[in-house]
């Protein structure tokens, strides 16, 4: 829309086009079976540009209304994760994980992933940045927001939250946390993501009692989110040795990156790196300009006895998430556990 607005081109990019279920992503081209079905001509769809490529001059009468004295060239840049994924210089194999108010995980390789699991667990395929490169992405609805929502419906104070975070942290490294008395909660605010994707689901918690305080709530909504994170980041075939490397707001929540390195037995970088999609999008439309450093921030590396602790919390959290989901029709009453970290 933008680039209409600004060239009068009508025109996308194939990162972008790959997300409307109507690219072939294997040939780089519109679907003439997705057009079929939707009964229109394969031409009635944008014409598709490589991210990088030159897609349109802006208008000579509003380069006189910006003030612009020489021709400005307007480039696509593409879809925001990929491009974020190139600030990181992503190489394939390699996987993210990008977090905000909700969070997405993008593992990056040279062939889509097209087969019956991929499709099962509504894991989208999508043509990279970078020609002969694919990534695989899901996204789960509610990762930060969870923390907003439990400060508004508790009435706690940003200072509440962050001080009992770090209280959390240094409780959970000492073997401090009684993991049986940790209520059980399941993220789904605003629906739930990957394999069982549904924007009608409803969250849960059980295990609420009189005692409860703002760090058992703290642990339960950390858990809730690591758990979650943990039955999405399943649906993808990650080797044992890569590591998860993590932007966003999360990459400033220590208890939750460590939560992650344990239950998926795996390092967890936080990568220290402003405006990832500004830079990216710089990259790609200037790909001679040199690309700046990737800074770790941190690097979690995950621990075994930690992780059979939370083997046992995960079990009982399962068997609520099946139930709840069973009881909202999404979820066969007789399920094999096929999807889940073991």
């Amino acid at each position: 829309m933008l680039l209409w607005r600004l060239t009068g081109e009508q025109r996308t990019d194939i990162t972008l086009a790959s997300r409307t279920l109507c690219l072939d992503v294997r040939k780089g081209e519109w679907s003439a079976k997705a057009a079929a079905l939707l009964h229109i001509p394969c031409s009635a769809f944008a014409p598709l540009v490589q991210p990088g490529e030159h897609a349109g001059w802006v208008s000579k009468s509003l380069c006189k209304t910006l003030g612009f004295t020489q021709p400005v060239s307007v480039t696509l840049a593409g879809h925001d994760h990929m491009v974020g994924a190139r600030a990181l210089q992503m190489m394939p194999g390699d996987i993210l994980n990008s977090t905000g108010t909700t969070e997405g995980i993008l593992q990056l390789d040279t062939q889509p992933t097209l087969d019956e699991q991929a499709k099962r667990d509504k894991l989208a395929n999508s043509c990279y940045s970078l020609a002969n490169q694919f990534t695989l992405f899901a996204s789960l609805p509610v990762s930060g927001f969870a923390l907003e929502w439990l400060r508004n419906t508790f009435r706690l104070t940003d200072e509440e939250i962050a001080a009992s975070l770090t209280r959390g942290h240094a409780d959970y490294l000492a073997g401090n946390w009684l993991l049986d008395d940790i209520p059980v909660f399941i993220p789904h605010l605003r629906g739930s993501g990957s394999p069982y994707k549904n924007r009608h689901t409803r969250g849960l918690f059980y295990g609420l009692g009189d005692t409860l305080n703002i760090d058992m709530l703290i642990a339960s909504i950390s858990l809730g989110l690591t758990m979650e994170f943990a039955n999405c980041f399943a649906c993808f075939n990650v080797p044992g040795t890569s590591t998860l490397k993590v932007i966003g707001p999360a990459t400033h929540n220590p208890l939750w990156l460590q939560l992650k390195a344990d239950i998926l037995q795996r390092p967890v970088e936080a990568i220290a790196f402003n405006e990832a999609v500004s830079v990216g999008a710089l990259l790609t439309a200037t790909p001679d300009i040199p690309p700046p450093q990737v800074t770790i921030a941190q690097r979690l590396l995950p621990n075994r006895a930690r992780y059979h602790q939370l083997q046992r919390y995960q079990h009982k959290w399962k068997t609520w998430y099946q139930l709840k989901l069973q009881q909202e029709g999404m979820m066969p009453l007789h399920h094999r556990e096929e999807h889940y970290v073991e």
